[in-house]
Parts: C-alpha cells; structure tokens; sequence
C-alpha cells in the first residue's frame, strides 16, 4: 500500500501542473498568434496589436472577476474561462480569414483570460495558510516557467509540425 501524499502537498503539487498548464497554454499564444496574423498578410501595427491585447481582459477585468469571485465561487468561473477560451480558440480562430478577424478574437480571448487567472490565483491563496507560506512561490514559479519556456517552446514545435514556411509565413 503506498501513502498518498498529505493534503497541502497534493494540492500544492495540483496547482503547480494547473500554473504550468496555464502559463504554457499563455506562451503558445505569444508565439503563435502574431505568426498567425503575419501569415494572414497583416500589417505591423496589426501584428503589434494581436500580440500586446491578449492581457488587456486582466486590466479590465480582475476586480469585477474578483468581485464575481466573492459572489458565485472560484470553480465555476474558472469553468466557464476555460471552456470559453478552448471553444474559442477551436471554433474561433481556426475560422478566421482577415486580420481585423483575429484582433477581435484575441480582445475576446484577453477577456477571458481573468477568469481562469484571477480564479486560480484567488483560490491558491485561499490555500496558502495550509500549504504555508515558504511554499508560495512554487505556484508561480511553475506559470512562469510555462508561460516563458514550456509555452513558446511548444509553439515553435506546433509550428514546424505544422509546416509554416519561413518565406512565405503560410501556415
């Protein structure tokens, strides 16, 4: 019989695949989706605004998300965030054709963001005082490492996979 191991660990090892995940899904997009409107012909401008709006919904939203927090609970916003964002990002984006297409996209898809972010973090630190707090930084620690090195790596990967020519930037 093995031991599982105890509470504050299994959810502190949780929240850091759950970091890892969500910062790695964030640095795919960093990567992917400014080639994505190259290779829709956008301008530079247009490029600049695909990749610096996918963050503006945390501007926007965090406090309102957190007050939607303290009324209806972490879980079910985090839920809706993220079958939001993975309907959008399968439905959405694969139909898009024009750059001003994909702005609009990634504007909705920044708005959605607070909800799995502010969710997860709100409840992490509702965890913290049983975890302790020499234990904190790991969360972060691991959203940082996907979203800087497991993320943009993966976009590259998913890039050559799918064959996107460098002279042409057709994807």
């Amino acid at each position: 019989m093995t031991s599982s191991p105890p509470l504050p660990q299994r959810y502190l090892l949780g929240f850091m695949v759950l970091g890892l995940l969500a910062g790695s899904s964030n640095g795919v997009a960093k990567v992917v989706l400014p080639l994505y409107a190259a290779s829709l012909h956008a301008s530079p401008w247009q490029i600049g605004l695909v990749g610096g709006l996918q963050f503006t919904g945390m501007l926007l939203l965090s406090m309102p998300v957190g007050g939607l927090i303290d009324r209806h609970g972490s879980r079910p916003l985090f839920r809706f965030g993220g079958l939001a964002g993975a309907a959008l990002y399968l439905l959405g984006f694969t139909r898009i054709y024009r750059p001003w297409q994909l702005i609009a996209g990634v504007v909705l898809f920044g708005l959605l963001n607070p909800f799995r972010m502010v969710a997860t973090q709100t409840e992490f630190l509702h965890l913290l005082p049983r975890i302790g707090p020499r234990k904190a930084g790991w969360q972060r620690a691991s959203h940082s490492l996907g979203m800087f090195f497991v993320g943009p790596m993966l976009g590259a990967q998913l890039l050559g996979l799918l064959g996107c020519s460098r002279r042409s930037m057709r994807c």
